[in-house]
């Protein structure tokens, strides 16, 4: 699940298969849904950008893929940022880095153009992140 910084949407991934999953936008106050689409593949975790305009989903098979907010449409694709799954994403408070966990490092790409920006390693399973 991701939202927007103000609260205003609620981006949610609905696993139907491991084939495919849904992503749907949500204007919580209201209940009205902003878009409905169904992707290829098995997705393990969602970001919704702070401001709400760009989402990013980490996938079962180490892809990370950003969507566009509107009709929720792919755009950039990196594939195999991650030999296995990619279990955690967060946006930066300015939406610009974002921050991906897979079992063995954290990444940071830039969360326009999709290039890395740095890794660490990590000791352990990462399944919590935050940025403050």
């Amino acid at each position: 699940m991701g939202v927007a910084n103000d609260g205003t949407m609620l981006l949610l991934r609905d696993v139907d298969t491991y084939q495919s999953f849904e992503l749907t936008l949500w204007e919580p106050t209201t209940g009205k849904v902003l878009a409905r689409r169904v992707h290829p593949g098995w997705a393990k975790s969602v970001a919704l950008s702070p401001d709400g305009t760009r989402a990013v989903v980490g996938m079962h098979s180490g892809d990370i893929r950003f969507i566009s907010r509107d009709g929720l449409e792919p755009g950039i694709v990196i594939e195999k940022a991650y030999s296995g799954e990619v279990f955690q994403m967060k946006y930066d408070p300015s939406g610009r880095v974002l921050v991906s966990a897979g079992a063995d490092e954290l990444k940071v790409w830039d969360a326009v153009t999709g290039k890395k920006i740095g890794a660490v390693p990590a000791k352990s399973k990462i399944m919590h992140r935050s940025f403050r």
